[in-house]
């Protein structure tokens, strides 16, 4: 009976709650939502772009050892990929 219960309960929140969102349709559209948040060079996607946090996470990033937050966000130099270019343009702008 409550294996019954749960089974109803489930169909009925799935008919009141379709899955239309952006995240649940598959990611793309939530990662471009996400991204927009954020400002170019903020890798951490703290709020904050240009600082030795964000340096740190590209530098994990491209070790292999951590995964972007944002693809755009850690993309520096616009070059269309995350490379030791996007480290090296961060870098410098770090300096200023």
């Amino acid at each position: 009976m409550k294996k019954r219960l749960v089974i109803l309960l489930a169909c009925a929140m799935l008919a009141v709650f379709p899955a239309t969102t952006a995240f649940a349709q598959g990611g793309d559209d939530f990662e471009t939502d996400f991204a927009d948040l954020f400002a170019v060079g903020d890798v951490d996607c703290n709020g904050v772009a240009y600082t030795s946090d964000d340096l740190s996470a590209l530098r994990g990033i491209l070790l292999g050892v951590a995964a972007p937050k944002s693809e755009k966000t850690a993309n520096v130099n616009a070059a269309g990929g995350i490379d030791i270019l996007d480290f090296v343009c961060l870098n410098n702008n770090l300096s200023d």
